[in-house]
């Protein structure tokens, strides 16, 4: 929709688009149902396109494809956002990518068919193709399809987030002005390329010469010729003989959207939707574009088919063993003696071809192998992965009695046939959980003791075998079995828990009580060692105590004694006197005799102190009487 213009009611979604021309063909609506998955994933790698600096999604992403290109980031995320979606549309069986060596078989779960796809499948010719496109992003991104009834282009509307219809029938031109093919290789070209390139850039006739036009990118360059005429070439060359671009899924869509607008694709001999692939990553060369620009081309496609049969006829001479390998020969179908080990070798073109035997360690893995139990139950087994290597010397016998394809009698057919014969004597209880853990190694010698007669120097490493699918109620009634097992072995693993709880409990307090009694005998140790030594203190000051008092005792005895001596020697009558007077002079009044109220008493200052002295020494008198 243009924002210029009245907005479009009446617009034409490729959705709207699809389910007409499918309501005119009386389909299924499988392909409009794929072509909208197609359509959300080529949305989803819009966006990644327009964050791809953001999001780091620009450059290599660190390896190679199937064909030796290097892969980008954004590489992956569209080939993982394609093949999803395709998967998820459950209209498509097989699908086949340049980014996956082999062809991806789509789950079972996802397809509608109960046949059961292979590779095979795919390797059919242009002619089969029912609907093709591309997508080409930019600042815009636009969605060319073609059904089978003309060309259609549908340019993305971000604010609608829908395709819309923008060219209608579009019909390539009669012949064009413009050539478009990579001259980096120009010294590798066929004369008869060489020869037209320089017609076109320097025309006899005097008219103006081609202008040259390559991006690089096959479906930038396919949709200038689709868009302004012209003509694209990637033709076969001496470095690449059998051309570079992939028949499968770059090829014949390129060519079959051509046809329809009007305009030719051929490999320089035969047209490009007719042939009929042997492998899914088979290379040719293509020639498309304006009707008339590809006939002059292939008017030198004679020469082009001598010389791409003189090349190949060196191509197929010379052929290259790989490290790990054994080369074996076939001359008109029988088997030559001969054997290579790596390198490159020669072999006589065409009526000579050769297979190249691995014989380092691989994989081989059988799949989806029925068998059925001894009680008639009916299992499958997903995969079996069967580890084996091959000593080189035995190469030649085993491919002389079993060919080169020798895995597929010696291990595909004998695992089916061992799993059959250990699942027919065993019951469903036995293959599912009593023996599965014994399957793997079991399988390995019994394949091993048959090759050993059979095949000798073919190798059993290992054996791995994936749990059977069983039938679903069954597998219930197991799984319900194993979920009151798991019961019954959490309760038992609770019950030693809390029995372990209750003896660590236990001992802790065993150990507590023994810390807390060591810790009391320690301290009525400290008590007693306490008492002891304060008894001896006591002791000891008793003693000092004792020992102070006697010597004080001693001490005021000795001094009473001497006091009394002392005392003693002073009673002289001298002293007495002495201390009479003392006390006389000390005292203003004296009281004697046996009546107090009768009393002699001092007379004052004009007494007489000689009755007074009298009376004092009567009174001395009597105190020496006592003494």
């Amino acid at each position: 929709m243009s924002d210029r213009g009245a907005f479009d009611t009446n617009v034409v979604t490729l959705t709207r688009f699809v389910l007409e021309e499918g309501r005119k063909a009386k389909g299924t609506g499988e392909l409009t149902t794929l072509l909208n998955s197609m359509c959300t994933a080529i949305k989803a790698i819009s966006t990644a396109v327009r964050k791809a600096g953001i999001a780091n999604l620009y450059g290599i992403a660190g390896s190679t494809n199937v064909t030796g290109d290097q892969v980008k980031k954004l590489d992956v995320l569209s080939n993982d956002l394609v093949i999803n979606m395709i998967k998820s549309s459950f209209t498509s069986c097989v699908l086949v990518s340049e980014e996956n060596e082999q062809a991806i078989i789509v789950e079972p779960e996802k397809r509608e068919t109960d046949d059961e796809p292979s590779e095979k499948d795919a390797l059919r010719s242009g002619r089969d193709i029912v609907a093709a496109g591309y997508a080409l992003y930019g600042s815009a991104t636009m969605l060319v399809l073609s059904t089978g009834q003309g060309v259609n282009c549908f340019m993305l509307d971000p604010a609608i987030g829908e395709f819309i219809l923008v060219d209608r029938n579009v019909r390539i031109k009669k012949k064009g002005k413009i050539y478009s093919l990579n001259e980096g290789y120009a010294a590798h070209f066929y004369p008869d390329v060489t020869e037209y390139l320089q017609k076109k850039k320097f025309p006899e006739d005097g008219s103006s010469p081609y202008g040259g036009r390559y991006v690089g990118s096959m479906v930038a360059d396919v949709h200038r010729t689709l868009v302004y005429g012209g003509i694209f070439l990637y033709p076969a060359n001496i470095k690449s003989p059998k051309g570079k671009l992939r028949l499968l899924y770059e090829c014949n869509p390129m060519a079959f959207i051509m046809e329809q607008a009007g305009g030719m694709a051929t490999t320089g001999a035969i047209n490009v939707l007719d042939i009929k692939p042997d492998s899914i990553h088979q290379r040719v060369p293509v020639v498309l574009g304006s009707p008339d620009d590809v006939q002059e081309m292939t008017l030198g496609a004679v020469a082009s088919v001598i010389l791409a049969i003189g090349g190949a006829a060196v191509f197929s001479a010379l052929h290259k063993i790989e490290e790990g390998h054994v080369g074996v020969y076939y001359r008109g179908g029988a088997l030559l003696t001969t054997t290579s080990g790596p390198g490159f070798h020669l072999m006589l073109p065409f009526i000579t071809t050769f297979k190249s035997v691995q014989t380092t360690l691989q994989t081989d893995e059988v799949k989806n192998v029925p068998c059925g139990t001894s009680g008639g139950v009916m299992i499958y087994f997903d995969r079996i992965e069967v580890v084996n290597y091959l000593v080189p010397s035995a190469v030649y016998g085993i491919v002389r009695n079993f060919t080169a394809d020798y895995d597929k009698a010696l291990i595909f057919n004998k695992v089916h046939h061992e799993l059959n014969q250990f699942c027919s004597v065993h019951t469903l209880q036995e293959v599912y959980i009593g023996l599965f853990d014994q399957i793997d190694e079991n399988l390995k010698l019994t394949l091993q003791e048959d090759l050993t007669s059979m095949a000798p120097g073919l190798i059993i490493q290992a054996v791995r075998v994936t749990k059977p699918n069983i039938p679903e109620s069954i597998r219930r009634n197991y799984e319900l079995m194993e979920s009151e097992r798991t019961k019954l072995l959490i309760a038992a693993q609770t019950q030693k828990v809390v029995e372990k709880e209750a003896e660590t409990e236990r001992k802790k307090a065993v150990i507590e009580a023994e810390k807390v009694a060591q810790v009391a005998e320690i301290k009525f140790g400290q008590k007693v060692m306490e008492k002891e030594t304060e008894k001896k203190i006591s002791a000891i000051e008793d003693g000092a105590f004792l020992a102070r008092q006697k010597a004080r005792a001693d001490a005021e005895f000795y001094t009473s004694q001497r006091a009394a001596e002392a005392n003693k020697l002073k009673l002289t009558p001298e002293y007495l006197q002495l201390m009479k007077f003392k006390a006389i002079a000390a005292n203003s009044k004296i009281y004697f005799g046996s009546e107090i109220p009768h009393m002699f008493m001092d007379a004052g200052p004009g007494s007489s102190s000689s009755a007074a002295s009298k009376a004092i020494d009567a009174l001395s008198e009597g105190i020496l009487d006592l003494e």
